[in-house]
């Protein structure tokens, strides 16, 4: 008897204790979906300014004004002696509780990545509200420049920034979407140094049109290749361009157009990319470590300009190899800006080395960025051409 009393009593106390007792309603929070983060001289004082976008909840709902006349974003910035602190000046701002853990974005100044971003990381790391997923990208402006822009399509700016990054980019294979965890994983192991997105702002071409005369001039956020970093800072960039030929040596690159001429020079062709896998293998040949760079390749046919008969097997064998030449082409220009001008090694080949040969990396790793830049690499690739898409021949008006 007891006992069944005391399992009612049980019973009936969690009807009084069930629920959220440290529940947060969202109309008591102030959403942050993207930070930005500066450093600067006052003087001779170090200083920080934070940059924070936080949604507009009741712009987001439906009947109100398109996103190019009333920005759905509200910028707060702020400045302070440490991270931290600019991070607080801004909550005092908010009139509702400043949550990040909703945060979508992590955009560095191009001045404070050059500067170094320890100091940055370990904040980063440090604060439980900021996820790992956040998309890190370096800015061409300062981090409040950028954010400052209003969004062309998408409801926020943050959405727009991560539809690009995410979607749009895979298509042409120029920027390259890396994460707080992949980035921060890149810094702290040996023989892999970090890249990140690079984004700028252009003038928007379509703010020219007459509905918009009387508005502001337009500003629009553009992807502009990859930020190269060795160690905690960045040394320079890879252009789009000099990108795809790093998604090439990586084995990522998903699609996108090369552009290359026929061998005899007669006709142009815009090779559809449609499929690419690759391996980086450290071998030993007479005594010497070389890195073999070994890249698979898939294109279609996108555009003929010129007299190529590409519906011929023979010609389609010839396009093979034209299309290998133009991917070697793009990687090994890659290669030498990141080895001979940049030094930074961003394909990994210090941790293929690790490990493969774990007792030869161990000789080496104080002095691998002296042995990097003079490392021998053998790039191989294997085109193929696997469709000439609806048509064969060249489209020719009689």
């Amino acid at each position: 008897m007891c006992r069944k009393l005391c399992l009612a009593v049980l019973i009936l106390s969690l009807l009084f204790t069930g629920g959220c007792w440290s529940r947060r309603e969202v109309e008591d929070l102030s959403i942050a979906t993207a930070l930005g983060i500066d450093r600067f001289k006052e003087g001779n004082r170090q200083k920080y300014r934070v940059s924070v976008l936080v949604v507009r909840s009741r712009q987001l709902g439906g009947g109100q004004q398109p996103a190019q006349e009333r920005n759905p974003d509200w910028l707060v910035t702020e400045v302070g002696s440490t991270l931290y602190d600019a991070e607080r000046n801004v909550a005092t701002r908010a009139p509702r509780t400043l949550v990040l853990y909703h945060s979508d974005v992590i955009l560095l100044g191009q001045e404070t990545a050059r500067q170094g971003i320890g100091d940055i990381l370990d904040y980063l790391q440090r604060q439980k509200d900021i996820r790992l997923r956040n998309w890190v990208l370096v800015g061409k402006e300062d981090a409040r420049t950028i954010l400052a822009n209003m969004p062309e399509l998408e409801q926020t700016l943050t959405n727009e920034i991560t539809e690009i990054l995410t979607k749009t980019s895979p298509l042409v294979s120029e920027s390259y979407p890396v994460d707080l965890n992949l980035f921060t994983q890149a810094l702290l192991e040996p023989g892999w140094d970090a890249v990140a997105p690079m984004v700028r702002t252009i003038a928007s071409p379509e703010a020219a049109g007459s509905q918009r005369k009387q508005m502001e001039p337009r500003q629009t956020i553009v992807l502009d290749g990859l930020a190269v970093f060795r160690g905690e800072k960045m040394v320079g960039r890879l252009t789009p361009e000099e990108t795809k030929g790093f998604l090439y040596i990586l084995g990522k690159a998903q699609s996108g157009i090369i552009a290359a001429s026929t061998e005899d020079g007669k006709g142009k062709l815009s090779f559809l990319q449609i499929g690419c896998n690759s391996r980086i293998k450290p071998t030993v040949q007479n005594g010497r470590m070389v890195m073999e760079v070994l890249i698979n390749a898939e294109a279609a046919i996108g555009e003929v300009d010129g007299d190529v008969e590409v519906g011929d097997p023979r010609v389609l064998k010839e396009l093979d190899t034209t299309f290998s030449r133009a991917v070697k082409g793009l990687a090994w220009k890659t290669l030498q800006k990141a080895q001979k001008k940049l030094k930074a090694d961003v394909f990994g080949f210090g941790v293929s080395i690790h490990r493969r040969y774990p007792d030869y990396w161990r000789e080496i790793e104080r002095d691998w960025y002296d042995i990097y830049p003079d490392l021998p690499v053998i790039i191989k690739v294997e085109g193929k051409v696997r469709r000439t898409n609806i048509i064969s021949d060249p489209f020719t008006i009689k």
